[in-house]
């Protein structure tokens, strides 16, 4: 009789632990799912709270028991790029694609540092998020990739860092060749390593891409004009502000800009 009891005992925590377990990887996937629906809703705010909920909880012990299919990695990482306390864990794919998510809502808030810090932990965890083979399959996990690496690419780009803006860049019109702002950010990349055909041609393919891209004109124009190509720039200009007239103020100030950078250098 206590032999049965020890066993009808053991075998309730079993089930409380498989129910936990359960609930806990349901919880994870139910975090991660809506954090994607405030991203895509704009409210960036409530998609990072949960996008860190998944990842704490996909980085917990119930949830690394309940034996996921995809093969894990044991790592040292931290589940909230806030805290200062490090763990083992059995990291979950899930994971390096929480981290990803949020990063991109961070640089949607323009919390550029933090956004990074994650982008880089998502790739640590998961190194074929920063080298995709199968970029198909890639973008069947997330759908959103290619944003991903242009936000990135963008940022990396206004902290000076060319060389890293560029691979994020090349990657993300890999994933997405229909993707306007990264052949403009990328352009920006070519003209800050002063490879200015280069940046005009990427330039002619984001306003290829997306017809209506009024700043992308004002900025072929800008850079037709550090060329000496002043017909082109003016056509440039002149396209960019019938789209946008709210432009007219800056453009104009960044053209004299432009030509006096231009008188410097021919002075010298």
């Amino acid at each position: 009789m206590q032999s049965r009891g020890a066993l009808s005992i053991i075998a309730v925590f079993i089930l409380v632990m498989v129910t936990a377990s359960a609930q806990t990887r349901s919880d994870a996937d139910g975090a991660y799912n809506r954090a994607r629906e405030w991203y895509i809703k704009g409210d960036f705010d409530r998609a990072i709270e949960n996008f860190t909920r998944a990842i704490e909880l996909s980085s917990h012990p119930d949830y690394r028991n309940g034996g996921r299919r995809q093969n894990w990695n044991e790592e040292m990482h931290l589940t909230n790029a806030d805290s200062h306390s490090a763990a083992i864990v059995m990291i979950d794919p899930l994971t390096a694609l929480a981290f990803e998510g949020r990063a991109l809502a961070r640089f949607r808030t323009g919390d550029t540092e933090a956004a990074i810090a994650d982008s880089d932990r998502a790739i640590a965890i998961n190194p074929g998020l920063g080298a995709l083979a199968d970029f198909d399959q890639a973008l069947q996990l997330d759908p959103r990739r290619a944003e991903f690496y242009s936000d990135r690419g963008e940022a990396r780009e206004e902290m000076g860092n060319v060389d890293d803006a560029l691979r994020d860049l090349d990657q993300a019109v890999a994933l997405d060749p229909r993707l306007a702002r990264a052949y403009h950010c990328r352009a920006m990349v070519w003209r800050d390593k002063n490879d200015l055909n280069r940046a005009v041609a990427d330039m002619t393919r984001a306003i290829e891409v997306d017809p209506q891209f009024a700043v992308a004109f004002a900025n072929r124009g800008l850079i037709r004009l550090a060329l000496g190509e002043e017909d082109k720039a003016e056509r440039d200009f002149a396209e960019s502000l019938r789209l946008d007239a709210s432009l007219k103020q800056t453009l104009e100030q960044r053209i004299q800009t432009q030509k006096a950078n231009r008188e410097k250098r021919q002075e010298k």
